[in-house]
């Protein structure tokens, strides 16, 4: 005759508790000197559900400095809940060529030494086209 496991209520605390930092099955059958299958059949909803209650409590923890000033915090929640993102901008130069802010930089000066008179042209505004309508 077989011994059949019996969990206790430390049991199950123990079980989830490590469940939701990520510890293994089988690290977990060991400290309870078990059988990882006996861990799977006697603690299914600790273990099933173990990573939702630390991502919730986590993310709980999160959003409370995230909303109480904690500017790391915020930025974290921005980049991975909103999908906001940071942008680098590159510039590049080919055969010693100007870069694109260089060559900006050189006509604007080149507009500031001399002015250019330029044509007026009747273009009809977006204002009074529709006040005409």
């Amino acid at each position: 005759m077989t011994n059949q496991y019996v969990p206790t209520d430390d049991d199950r605390r123990q079980v989830a508790e490590m469940a939701r930092i990520g510890t293994p099955q089988e690290g977990i059958a060991k400290v309870l000197a078990i059988d990882p299958k006996t861990l799977r059949k006697n603690f299914r909803e600790e273990l099933d559900t173990a990573a939702e209650i630390a991502n919730a409590k986590v993310g709980g923890s999160l959003y409370e400095m995230a909303t109480n000033g904690n500017v790391s915090a915020a930025i974290w929640w921005t980049k991975a809940r909103m999908r906001w993102s940071e942008t680098a901008k590159h510039e590049i130069t080919v055969d010693g060529g100007l870069s694109d802010v260089e060559r900006a930089q050189r006509v604007a000066a080149i507009l500031a030494a001399a002015p250019i008179e330029l044509e007026h042209t009747e273009v009809a505004d977006d204002q009074e086209m529709a006040s005409e309508s």
